[in-house]
């Protein structure tokens, strides 16, 4: 099963580098172009169907892709970002420097503390989400739209390097 992986496009709390977890901003001006310009980039790579979080940023880019792909796009809330719980909102300078909290590509992490998720959490269910897809649509190239910490932490897990940047894909067998 081939997935591609991409995640949403920008949004005003990235350009400020705020946790965003389950908070549902939407992209900005400069993020409608990113998804159009990486849409472009995807037209060739035959994708059959788009599964977009829930959240409104990766919905929006979603719609924006799957105007040039002409795939269909479902949601899936599976697909949502790292829930930060009270530290949603919050730069990730402040987290470092309220709470000592590292992103999470400093090591494992676990916000359960804030009322957010351990790492097991975003893995279990990312993982029953691919399982679930792969069943379902066999020989299928599907695009799965998505967050930072989700994706990184997935493709880690799976043995791929966990540095997946906004604009980018990577496609990955599963």
């Amino acid at each position: 099963m081939k997935f591609i992986l991409i995640r949403h496009a920008e949004t005003d709390w990235n350009v400020e580098n705020r946790l965003q977890g389950h908070t549902d901003t939407e992209i900005n001006e400069n993020g409608k172009a990113q998804a159009r310009a990486l849409a472009e980039e995807l037209v060739p790579l035959s994708i059959h169907r788009i599964i977009s979080s829930d959240l409104k940023r990766a919905a929006q880019t979603a719609d924006i892709v799957a105007s040039f792909l002409g795939a269909p796009v479902h949601l899936d809330a599976r697909l949502r970002e790292c829930s930060f719980g009270s530290l949603d909102g919050i730069t990730r300078q402040e987290a470092f420097e309220q709470y000592g909290i590292l992103h999470y590509s400093e090591g494992s992490y676990n916000h359960r503390a804030f009322g957010g998720e351990l790492q097991e959490d975003v893995i279990a269910r990312h993982r029953t989400a691919l399982d679930e897809y792969a069943l379902r649509h066999p020989g299928e190239t599907l695009l799965l739209v998505g967050h930072g910490t989700g994706f990184n932490t997935l493709l880690m897990e799976l043995g791929y390097e966990g540095n997946l940047k906004r604009g980018q894909y990577r496609i990955i067998e599963y």
